[in-house]
């Protein structure tokens, strides 16, 4: 019983850093592909007002949602979608998240649009957070309102059943199997590139990074030091990063978002003609979606085994996973597909030319 009691306790508790956390609430409308229709919504429902509006477009609703947060806020903040989880608050142990509630809610079918703060920022704080309207203009291309009653009675106006909206909600699947998200570790010497306008704009002369935000990114050095101001660019509609630490250059790219790019190579070429010695390519990892889940595995948490050996002059560790890969789809909806995954990280332990160790990389992968 005291297990019990300790995890309700623990469910009260807000994690500071979600405090400053704004979040718009929206209810699913789900469809049935098999037989071509829309699932009628609980009556429950209408403790909620009369009319529903129904946004017909929400990659589109997203998008604006984000622009007036970038217009207003800049970087501030990070504009994210989830569906919720519904748990058993007496089963369901471990971390509960801004995606989560107790199930006793699961009727409300729950989608959430939340702007969170950046992770980075450490002194934007508010005595007490307020609603944030957002203007984001008329969406009467992008949504209709019906009243509630229609769809509680499994009526459908003709806008829901316009042969390019099926169409758009038959295509959204899982992502392939594959290449999901790498990240590229490059150690050297880098102190000199800080968030100064001469260095974002050789950067982007350099790269890729048309649809990329540069953003101050605070580090603290080993020591205890006083933080320093670091040069960071991160993607504008995925989850791709370019972080010039101290000591060290990253980069992380999400496959599933942005697709193939030649940031990697382009980076490789700015340093060898400007850092040419005073670097080396040493560590790679990614990973590697492998397929769904046995459902014989299904009730059991994460499934982890992993090996490491020696190859081409490299450490190379390969992990398998039971995981949850996070995929944006045609929506705009962040949705986790339970899958096996592998991670691999290569180590450039024996000081092999950048060129050369991305060249054996490449193989492996």
């Amino acid at each position: 019983m005291g297990g019990r009691i300790d995890a309700m306790l623990q469910r009260g508790f807000i994690n500071d850093a979600e405090r400053e956390t704004r979040i718009f609430s929206m209810t699913r409308l789900m469809y049935d592909a098999e037989t071509k229709s829309y699932e009628k919504l609980p009556a429950e429902l209408a403790q909620f007002g009369d009319t529903a509006v129904i946004i017909t477009d929400p990659a589109a609703f997203y998008q604006r949602v984000s622009a007036f947060y970038y217009q207003v806020y800049e970087t501030s903040f990070v504009v994210e979608v989830g569906e919720i989880a519904y748990k058993d608050i007496f089963r369901d142990y471990g971390d509960w998240g801004l995606y989560t509630k107790v199930k006793k809610y699961s009727w409300q079918q729950e989608v959430r649009i939340a702007a969170r703060l950046r992770p980075d920022i450490q002194n934007f704080r508010t005595e007490k957070p307020q609603p944030v309207t957002a203007d984001i203009g008329d969406l009467s291309d992008i949504a209709i309102e019906v009243p509630l009653q229609d769809l509680l009675d499994g009526r459908w106006c003709p806008e829901l059943l316009e042969d390019d909206l099926i169409r758009r909600i038959e295509q959204c699947k899982t992502s392939a199997d594959g290449l999901t998200d790498d990240t590229w570790i490059i150690m050297g010497d880098f102190r000199e590139i800080a968030p100064y306008e001469k260095w974002i704009d050789f950067w982007r002369k350099q790269l890729p990074l048309e649809n990329w935000t540069a953003v101050t990114r605070m580090e603290s050095l080993t020591g205890g030091t006083v933080p320093l101001p670091r040069l960071e660019f991160i993607e504008k509609n995925g989850g791709g990063r370019l972080v010039f630490h101290y000591n060290a250059i990253e980069l992380h790219e999400e496959r599933i978002v942005c697709g193939e790019t030649d940031i990697r190579e382009r980076l490789l070429e700015a340093l060898e003609q400007q850092f040419a010695g005073r670097y080396m390519a040493l560590e790679y990892a990614c990973n590697l979606k492998l397929g769904e889940v046995s459902e014989k595995y299904d009730e059991k948490g994460v499934i982890s085994d992993a090996f490491g050996r020696s190859r081409a002059g490299m450490k190379c560790v390969y992990r398998m996973e039971k995981s949850g890969i996070r995929y944006r789809n045609v929506f705009g909806m962040d949705v986790g597909d339970p899958c096996w995954k592998m991670m691999i990280q290569c180590q450039n332990s024996n000081q092999l030319r950048a060129s050369l160790f991305v060249a054996y990389v490449q193989k492996i992968v």
